[in-house]
């Protein structure tokens, strides 16, 4: 996003704008970039971030049956110190979040966690699969990539 925010300063937001609107100014461009990979015969890639929402990942499913597969992650029901220490104890060296202070780490988490609550309920109104990882956080990972590789029938 903050390539697109540098290349295009009238893009409609800022680095601090909120996800679900950046994915709304966003979602569009990343559909068609996305059916344009598709009909280039581009095949096995990941989308992760904020450029996608699920109505858009339903759009992409809906018009290219087995071609789109999708699946979101979050964590809804973390417990906010839990999920911070879980954080501040698994981070790399060159993480994003370690030059913060721990109040705005536990602001981030807090907003991560007010978004999983949307996202789940967005991912339900649009027939999305959801990976809740508030609880068994490296199963969880286990359960989406098994799913995304079609080697499982969590749906």
């Amino acid at each position: 996003m903050f390539g697109m925010i540098k290349a295009m300063p009238n893009c409609g937001f800022v680095g601090e704008t909120d996800d679900m609107v950046k994915g709304e100014i966003v979602g569009p461009l990343v559909v068609g970039i996305l059916e344009a990979m598709h009909e280039d015969g581009v095949q096995n890639y990941i989308v992760d971030g904020v450029g996608l929402l699920p109505k858009h990942a339903s759009h992409l499913i809906s018009t290219y049956p087995n071609v789109f597969k999708a699946c979101w992650l979050g964590y809804p029901n973390a417990a906010l110190e839990k999920k911070y220490a879980d954080i501040r104890a698994h981070t790399a060296p060159d993480d994003w979040l370690n030059p913060y202070p721990d109040d705005y780490v536990r602001d981030i988490v807090t907003y991560g966690i007010t978004k999983s609550i949307m996202l789940k309920e967005q991912c339900k109104i649009h027939n999305i699969q959801y990976f809740d990882t508030s609880a068994n956080f490296s199963e969880t990972l286990n359960q989406a990539q098994a799913y995304l590789l079609n080697q499982s029938n969590h749906e």
